[in-house]
């Protein structure tokens, strides 16, 4: 039966699911204010493993506070399930950008990255490594915020406990060879490995290394020289190019050692690559969907997506016409 409330928390709509659990949207019992609230499935509810990694992201999240980061509100047990409540986010992920956009400038994909940068700073700073970077843990708001969330295999480098020791856990796309090969000693520089993956998508519309199956894409992870971003994207900075080469080695000592750094370095990107004159809109691509986060005349502004949810709406009225008109 479809929930209708959670711990006084009325459920409005679901938002999606996972395999240990659901995530809606809900308004809370005092205000109007909506909220997400992610809740353990059923099946899952048995599952030991499942429920210590269910405890451990609520555990991170609490320790976590910083405007880049999804805030956490609230937690508890309902019917027996844990759950625990989130800020909603409301305009979705760079995944669902990437789904409409296919690729960003290079411009709007630094600007992108480095408010990723100061989120993985902070949670570096309080021992939290995420381990799953990718466009869809990277929600954006319609007041132009980016801010990083689900830290459901989130590893705390300074418990004693590690669940999941050993594992590849990750999204193959965005995995570090360490991370592939399960090591225990992990630190930040996973974390940057997978943003050098994230900004090779934004810019090139597709990560660096794909294929079939997730092994195949692991395997070339492990052996395969990244590609060079600047030869898929020739319209990319050399100097840009050059971190993200960094930042997709093999090796995390070869890695740049921080968030803050890779910060400092995407400004020198964009230093050395002063705005000149806007090029003109291709006309068999969408408009714009990143409303001008640097100004023509240089100056920075805070992000805009109005113009994604008038793609959104767009898009959307354009499946049900056709599903009107299918016979």
């Amino acid at each position: 039966m479809p929930l209708s409330e959670i711990a006084g928390y009325r459920i409005l709509d679901e938002l999606g699911h996972g395999a240990a659990g659901y995530v809606y949207r809900a308004r809370r019992p005092d205000s109007d204010e909506e909220v997400a609230v992610k809740i353990m499935s059923e099946e899952m509810g048995a599952n030991e493993m499942t429920q210590r990694r269910f405890v451990q992201e609520m555990q991170v999240m609490e320790r976590l506070n910083h405007p880049g980061i999804v805030r956490l509100f609230d937690r508890g047990i309902h019917d027996g399930r844990f759950f625990f409540v989130m800020e909603l986010v409301d305009y979705g992920t760079l995944k669902l950008i990437l789904a409409i956009r296919e690729s960003l400038s290079w411009r709007d994909a630094c600007e992108v990255a480095k408010r990723i940068c100061d989120a993985l700073e902070h949670a570096h700073s309080h021992g939290i490594v995420h381990r799953d970077l990718k466009p869809s843990n990277i929600f954006l708001s319609t007041e132009g915020h980016v801010k990083l969330g689900d830290f459901g295999v989130a590893r705390d480098i300074g418990s004693g406990r590690r669940i999941g020791e050993g594992l590849a856990v990750g999204t193959a796309p965005y995995m570090a060879p360490e991370q592939i090969r399960g090591e225990a000693n992990i630190d930040g520089r996973l974390d940057l490995y997978a943003l050098g993956c994230v900004i090779f998508e934004m810019v090139s519309g597709r990560p660096p290394f794909t294929g079939n199956m997730p092994e195949e894409v692991k395997r070339k992870h492990l052996i395969k020289p990244a590609p060079d971003l600047k030869a898929v994207t020739p319209q990319c900075p050399s100097l840009l190019a050059a971190l993200v080469h960094r930042l997709l080695a093999k090796n995390p000592a070869d890695r740049p050692a921080t968030a803050l750094e890779v910060k400092d370095a995407l400004d020198e990107v964009l230093t050395k690559n002063p705005v000149r004159k806007r090029e003109p809109a291709v006309p068999d691509k969408p408009a714009n969907l990143l409303d001008d986060i640097v100004a023509p005349d240089g100056a920075r502004r805070e992000m805009s997506w109005g113009g994604i949810a008038v793609a959104v709406g767009f898009v959307i009225l354009l499946i049900v016409v056709i599903a009107l008109v299918r016979p």
